[in-house]
């Protein structure tokens, strides 16, 4: 349980902390974590495009740990009984972002914010492995919608923004 704890207080500050690089008028960034499996995220944001609105384009990859929900019936019987047999699930998920933004300026001491929303289109593939070049994928795609906040500091020897 203690490790869990400090996995998940690393990962918040090393998400919170992401590095970012203000090359006027673009910033480049990325993220990274980890939650059921490796996750991070590249983007590029022009902040000030007309007043506080600006736009943030980015790409997300996260590699899944558990991509197979072990309860689906194969019909068979579930995967959790082929997994108890050797069999063994990969998966990943790509995920493309076009983001409007918001400057909210700075919210305290040294600390910006800015709020983001925007379309996103999901790319899911996942694969049973049971041996022997016997294996099934799966793959989904889908639109969708996100929202979210950016948080951002100066990182330590830099004097401007």
């Amino acid at each position: 349980m203690k490790k869990l704890l400090a996995l998940s207080a690393f990962t918040v500050f090393a998400t919170a902390g992401a590095q970012t690089l203000n090359t006027q008028p673009f910033e480049l960034g990325l993220t990274g974590g980890y939650a059921s499996g490796l996750s991070g995220e590249v983007f590029v944001h022009a902040p000030f495009i007309a007043g506080p609105f600006g736009v943030k384009a980015g790409v997300a990859f996260t590699r899944a740990a558990d991509a197979i929900n072990d309860e689906s019936d194969l019909g068979a019987g579930p995967f959790s009984g082929y997994k108890q047999a050797g069999a063994t699930e990969s998966g990943s998920h790509l995920v493309v972002s076009l983001d409007g933004t918001y400057s909210l300026g700075e919210v305290a001491p040294g600390l910006d914010a800015t709020l983001y929303a925007g379309g996103r289109y999901g790319m899911f593939r996942a694969t049973e492995d049971y041996g022997s070049g016997l294996n099934t994928t799966y793959t989904s795609n889908a639109f969708g919608i996100g929202a979210g906040l950016m948080a951002s500091y100066p990182s330590p020897g830099t004097s401007a923004w």
